[in-house]
């Protein structure tokens, strides 16, 4: 597993149990993370929740980086209007039927969005464990 990977998975886990510590168990908290990033991230992401939320994108050239796109300048998108699908797409990945959400901790969009569904699923696992 990449070290990115790594830091994504441990940082959501951090600030869940800084903010849940009280009410959850750490191994419910890290489960819920696990299941959420990696075990089931097709039922969570989407192309469509990455173009709900265009204003999570800093354009910081993350995903033109990923896939060498011939719009990056060296520090953002000439061309983000009318960017390629592949660019507009990020940090969505659908290869071959595996789908879900690039954990790229160095993407803010890829943060928002793992904090908008994780936000989702906490509340979720609260009123459950009450």
């Amino acid at each position: 597993m990449p070290i990115n990977h790594l830091k994504f998975c441990k940082h959501f886990c951090d600030k869940y149990h800084d903010r849940y510590s009280d009410t959850l168990s750490d191994d419910l908290i890290a489960d819920v993370v696990d299941f959420t990033l990696n075990r089931a991230p097709f039922k969570y992401f989407s192309y469509d929740l990455v173009q709900e939320h265009p204003e999570f994108c800093k354009q910081c050239g993350a995903c033109c980086r990923t896939i060498n796109c011939q719009y990056f300048n060296g520090k953002t998108c000439d061309e983000y209007a009318v960017r390629p699908h592949a660019c507009a797409e990020f940090p969505y990945y659908d290869i071959n039927g595996d789908c879900g959400l690039m954990l790229d901790p160095g993407c803010r969009l890829s943060m928002k969005l793992a904090e908008l569904i994780l936000d989702e699923e906490f509340k979720k696992t609260i009123e459950e464990w009450q």
